[in-house]
């Protein structure tokens, strides 16, 4: 089980990997955990936006699971599994999956599709970590869960879930990431990269991060001029990175791409990834004209966003 201590540093969220019969390929899913850890990812992750949770059926989760939780005691690293679902009976049913697989903890968002009242929400972490009590809990915490938890609420479901040591933190208000970490010190909060050094800064204690696959050699500095404390370095590290971000990843979502698809193509033009860039229906795949516009893009703007 992940704790306090060991919930720590840079973990990559691997997207999936999809053959031409619009399957899980095994063997590339496999090679891309295997490639983020040989990269410097502290752990792994599966099946969040960028895992596609919301398009595995059980069986596919439990073969995603299964790909993931092999590689990653292959290595002797932890890895943790998305289990967020719509009701909590099949979350249930996937944590404990992934605890049977030997899972070092479990991200779960709060069910997203109808709205949810604050007595619902803490019953909801109460249930998972009543029937599910030797399982460390992470929570994503994001606004497209339609009910984004605040301190006050973290604080609440500590005392039903004891369980929970972490957090994935998806916002971008550096005030509220510090009131975090102030007002619930036994949680581990991990912020975004755009965020990564002003949140470590304060607090924080690493990332969930795709950038691991896009430019692995610049997000590991960062990191690591952090924990040195070593801010003026980390600091024009963190402005390279959202000088990307502003260039490359905007311009993509106002192109209509989401997670997975951006993620994706980072990992194809940085060449760490070679699951391929295609996401599964109803999200198409990034077009050959927006690869080669990224491509361009990062040979003559960013030549350090490669997998080296």
């Amino acid at each position: 089980m992940l704790n306090a201590d060991s919930l720590n540093g840079i973990w990559a969220g691997v997207p999936l990997a999809w053959d031409e019969h619009d399957c899980l390929h095994e063997s590339r899913y496999a090679a891309d955990i295997d490639r983020c850890l040989q990269v410097g990812a502290a752990g792994v992750y599966a099946a969040g936006s960028t895992g596609e949770f919301y398009a595995l059926d059980f069986d596919e989760f439990r073969q995603m699971t299964d790909v993931m939780t092999a590689v990653a005691h292959r290595r002797a690293a932890p890895c943790q599994i998305g289990c967020t679902w719509l009701n909590t009976r099949d979350t249930i049913r996937r944590v404990e999956y992934a605890a049977e697989r030997g899972a070092a903890g479990v991200q779960l968002a709060v069910p997203f599709w109808m709205p949810i009242a604050k007595r619902d929400v803490l019953q909801f972490f109460a249930d998972v970590a009543g029937a599910c009590p030797d399982v460390s809990l992470i929570i994503y915490n994001t606004a497209r869960s339609k009910h984004p938890l605040g301190p006050d609420e973290f604080l609440d479901i500590l005392e039903v879930a004891q369980t929970l040591v972490g957090q994935k933190y998806g916002g971008s208000d550096i005030a509220q990431f510090e009131d975090f970490c102030r007002r619930v010190p036994d949680v581990c909060h991990f912020s975004g990269e755009p965020i990564l050094a002003p949140a470590i800064l304060v607090g924080g204690r690493g990332a969930y991060s795709s950038f691991i696959y896009a430019c692995p050699g610049l997000l590991n500095a960062l990191y690591a001029h952090c924990l040195a404390h070593e801010w003026d370095a980390a600091m024009r590290l963190q402005r390279r990175l959202n000088t990307f971000v502003s260039e490359a990843i905007v311009p993509l979502i106002a192109h209509g791409y989401i997670d997975p698809q951006i993620d994706k193509l980072l990992g194809h033009v940085s060449g760490v990834l070679s699951g391929g860039i295609v996401t599964r229906r109803p999200y198409s795949t990034v077009s050959s004209a927006d690869v080669e516009w990224l491509r361009r893009l990062v040979d003559e703007r960013f030549p350090e966003f490669t997998g080296t």
